[in-house]
């Protein structure tokens, strides 16, 4: 044993502690061998050699401690997490990551728009509104209309039309202001404009007495929308304002004070074509003349067929001829071939149209027309029958939804309407205050008295009422020479004669079916 060994030795019974531990380790160990290799290994060795077996025991007895929990979420880079989005989002592990501002860093210009996904303006659609009513986004970058006075591609709609750059179904854009002269559309198009007022933002085409102020061709689909147009007189063309040889929607437009010197009528619109119609939502039609004797629809005349459905739109102070039986329609004159439906829907026929029959409204020989939620209201036959309507034989008049007639007058008879076809009037009312200076002041019923002539109709249903009317002769209510059936109504309150005597429902030598009507 040399000195190294000897100090090893030494210094291991010396950190034994007590003389038993002393005993019990000298008597583990061999003779001479074992001494030899606890002596070669040393005190150090053999303590490493303790903490591995210690370290090993504690994660066999570990062993299991977690198991159920999850692994640890790894998170993806932000730029990873925000890349094509911005805001508040979560990660793949879900927390909330602040992506950024999900708007431009600065306010972009005209035309141009902020992309969500790089967060930079980039050019915007063509066509977008920009700027003031009626401008968009041109294919230069430029805020500005189609047509306008200057600085526009086009300084007339007639320009802009017949360019070929302009295709089928495009739109052309119309600045604000007031366009002279009158415009032909020969193309599937679009006119919009800044709005339908009198004012100088508003968009205004004006005929300068000129003749029709817009014409649409045959077989052309056109939207008009956000236009007045004014001042167009027909001498030798169909209609003052528009004349519809095709398929036209009208959006929020006012067509007023137009004139028509021809017997076709039509001073606001005229229409001629069987295959198509009109269209018109929220339009006013007002203050429109047909002053020839034998003009035919202050208003609107529409004839040979085409469809008619206006929505929301108002017929005033229109007029139409001063004869008994040619000025008719002062409203609205309907004409058709093709025996269409017409529909009106919300709309207001009324104040203060006028004509010869039919002061708001005249409707021939196999018309069909609905008149829904719809008022008839202060017109006036100036030279014979049908203040509120004339409805001719074989025509079909459907009232329905608290649709009203009332404050109408004719000369002659029939003050709110005066009827020879079939007269359905379904939750609906006549009256109060229509006048008739002869009969049938809220209704006069009308018989042909040939063998086998038209035959008036006249059905009450959903609780409607014929009430507060009066007439100069008799039937204050109803003057029936044809038939009348009240069963699902109410004619009360009518009066007739100087002194206003009690006079709801009178059947002439005719007439059958008052005699079942409430007194």
């Amino acid at each position: 044993m040399d000195a190294k060994q000897f100090d090893r030795l030494a210094r291991s019974i010396s950190g034994t502690g007590t003389r038993r531990r002393i005993l019990g380790l000298a008597a583990g160990l061999p003779l001479l061998g074992g001494l030899a290799a606890f002596l070669e290994a040393g005190p150090d060795d053999a303590d490493a050699k303790g903490r591995r077996k210690r370290r090993k025991k504690k994660h066999k007895h570990g062993k299991g401690r977690h198991k159920g929990e999850k692994k640890r979420c790894k998170a993806h880079a932000k730029t990873k997490t925000c890349a094509g989005t911005c805001g508040t989002v979560k990660n793949n592990c879900g927390k909330k990551v602040n992506c950024g501002s999900c708007t431009c860093a600065s306010a972009c210009p005209v035309c141009q728009t902020c992309d969500a996904a790089t967060l930079s303006c980039v050019p915007a659609d063509l066509g977008q509104p920009c700027g003031e009513p009626g401008e968009v986004c041109q294919a230069d970058g430029n805020c500005s209309c189609d047509v306008c006075a200057s600085g526009c591609p086009y300084d007339s709609i007639q320009a802009a039309i017949d360019d070929p750059a302009t295709q089928e179904g495009d739109t052309i854009t119309i600045c604000a202001g007031r366009y002279e002269g009158v415009t032909t559309v020969s193309k599937s198009v679009t006119l919009e404009g800044a709005g339908d007022g009198d004012e100088s933002g508003d968009t205004i085409l004006d005929g300068n007495l000129a003749g029709t102020v817009v014409t649409i061709f045959n077989e052309q689909t056109v939207t008009l929308r956000n236009l007045r147009i004014t001042r167009g007189r027909a001498t030798t063309s169909r209609g003052g304002g528009v004349g519809n040889f095709g398929a036209l929607t009208m959006e929020d437009c006012t067509v007023i004070d137009n004139e028509s010197l021809t017997s076709d009528g039509g001073a606001g619109i005229y229409q001629n074509n069987p295959a198509t119609g009109l269209t018109a939502t929220n339009c006013t039609i007002a203050q429109n003349r047909a002053t020839s004797n034998s003009g035919f629809g202050g208003g609107i005349r529409s004839i040979n067929g085409p469809s008619l459905t206006l929505t929301g739109c108002v017929l005033r102070d229109n007029t139409s001829g001063s004869t008994p039986f040619n000025g008719a329609g002062g409203g609205l004159y309907l004409s058709p071939s093709a025996n269409p439906t017409y529909t009106l829907t919300g709309c207001q026929v009324g104040p203060d149209n006028q004509a010869g029959a039919g002061g708001g409204i005249f409707a021939i020989p196999g018309t069909k027309l609905i008149l829904d939620e719809t008022t008839i209201i202060d017109n006036h036959a100036t030279a014979a029958t049908g203040g509120g309507l004339r409805a001719d034989f074989g025509a079909e008049i459907t009232l329905r939804n608290g649709s009203v007639v009332r404050e109408n007058t004719a000369v002659d008879s029939g003050g709110g309407i005066w009827n020879l076809g079939t007269l359905e009037i379904d939750d609906s009312s006549v009256g109060p205050d229509n006048t008739a200076g002869g009969s049938g002041g809220g209704i006069y019923n009308m018989r042909i008295p040939i063998p086998d002539g038209p035959v008036g109709a006249i059905t009450l249903s959903g609780g409607s009422a014929v009430s507060e009317n009066h007439a100069t002769t008799a039937g204050g209510g109803i003057f029936n020479k044809g038939t009348v059936d009240c069963s699902g109504g109410d004619v009360s309150d009518n009066t007739a004669g100087a002194s206003s005597a009690t006079s709801n429902c009178i059947d002439d030598v005719d007439g059958s079916g008052c005699a079942a009507c409430p007194a």
